[in-house]
């Protein structure tokens, strides 16, 4: 069973999308923070991070993408945001993350995106 991890500090958002991905056999792990997140990482061992960008307490998910390079951390990221900029995308890009989402995402997108990743 592939683990994910969905990081958003909208708890709602978190939910839905966990709810959502479990109808597909996945086991879901859900954190409202960077920090949060990257100890689930550690524990779980997650093959793919949905991880949002704008978190404003504690890490953004630039600064958990960073640190997971630099703890050379190996786990598919898709970020999530609902702001995407060029300078992001190549920070991002070059922090590793393999593909970008546009919040608000539509679900058969979201379905589509994860399970394709998860089969690489």
């Amino acid at each position: 069973m592939s683990k994910v991890l969905v990081v958003d500090d909208e708890r709602v958002v978190c939910q839905l999308i966990a709810n959502y991905l479990k109808k597909f056999g996945l086991k879901v792990f859900t954190a409202f923070d960077g920090n949060q997140a990257l100890q689930l990482i550690d524990q779980e061992k997650p093959e793919l991070v949905l991880l949002d960008i704008a978190m404003p307490i504690g890490m953004d998910g630039i600064q958990v993408l960073r640190e997971l390079h630099k703890r050379k951390v190996s786990v598919k990221v898709i970020m999530v945001s609902g702001f995407l900029t060029d300078e992001f995308i190549n920070e991002a890009k070059a922090l590793g993350a393999i593909d970008f989402l546009h919040k608000p995402v539509k679900r058969e997108v979201l379905k589509d995106v994860v399970l394709s990743h998860l089969k690489k």
